[in-house]
């Protein structure tokens, strides 16, 4: 099936990523040698169930975007992106042409996807309108509210949401439609999903716990060292 159905992603790239303490947007870090932009499309570029992929950029980055990426016999589309996460996903989805198919949100901040996970996402989707990409919480998770702490949720029913997310084009386009002109601000596309299409049944499928997100410098010694492994282990030769 997945054959037969368009599959585009959409890379979110257009965060100023203040957090990391530079002028320039955090997708231009090297991480081991390449930027981290160009890392978060390869797993997409090299996926079989891709076959469009679109990177929403800061507006005055656009072609310093594009341009790494021109060489590629399929280079991404780059767009210019919104001031949200929520606006630069419906920037995204304005600039897919079809009008059916599956469509993946990923957070460029993540270069560690794989393969294997995005085809997970796609796969999910035969069977479910809405997936995300998550992990188990690991450490016990906190509400809190000026500064004092109001819940503590069983840490056995909570995880930590991933990228990719998936969708059926229509329903994440009739989510947003539902949203109207209201000022979006989600963390994730889930969570508008959730919010404007209560119906829909949200999908889980565990990720890797390498999957991480590039938030701060410290993030980029961890994610140089995840790559160094999976490298060393992909040269290890098998035994019986």
């Amino acid at each position: 099936m997945i054959e037969r159905i368009q599959v585009t992603a959409i890379i979110l790239a257009a965060g100023e990523g203040s957090r990391m303490g530079t002028t320039r947007p955090k997708v231009f870090k090297k991480l081991a040698g390449r930027t981290i932009i160009e890392r978060s499309t390869a797993a997409f570029d090299d996926s079989p169930v891709i076959h469009d992929c679109i990177i929403v950029a800061p507006a005055d980055h656009q072609e310093e975007i594009a341009d790494l990426f021109r060489s590629e016999p399929n280079p991404p589309t780059v767009i210019s992106g919104g001031t949200t996460r929520s606006g630069s996903t419906l920037a995204g989805l304005r600039s897919i042409k079809d009008s059916e198919g599956f469509v993946l949100v990923h957070d460029a901040a993540r270069p560690l996807v794989t393969t294997e996970t995005i085809s997970a996402v796609v796969k999910a989707l035969e069977i479910r309108e809405a997936v995300t990409v998550a992990s188990p919480a690991t450490d016990t998770i906190l509400t809190v509210r000026n500064s004092s702490i109001t819940d503590i949720p069983n840490r056995s029913t909570t995880w930590h949401a991933q990228t990719p997310q998936g969708f059926h084009l229509a329903t994440l386009r009739a989510a947003y439609e539902a949203a109207g002109s209201t000022s979006l601000d989600f963390t994730d596309d889930c969570s508008i999903v959730r919010k404007y299409l209560p119906n829909v049944s949200i999908g889980l499928i565990p990720g890797p716990p390498d999957n991480i997100k590039i938030t701060r410098p410290v993030d980029i010694e961890i994610a140089e060292s995840l790559l160094a492994n999976r490298e060393a282990q992909s040269r290890v030769p098998y035994s019986e």
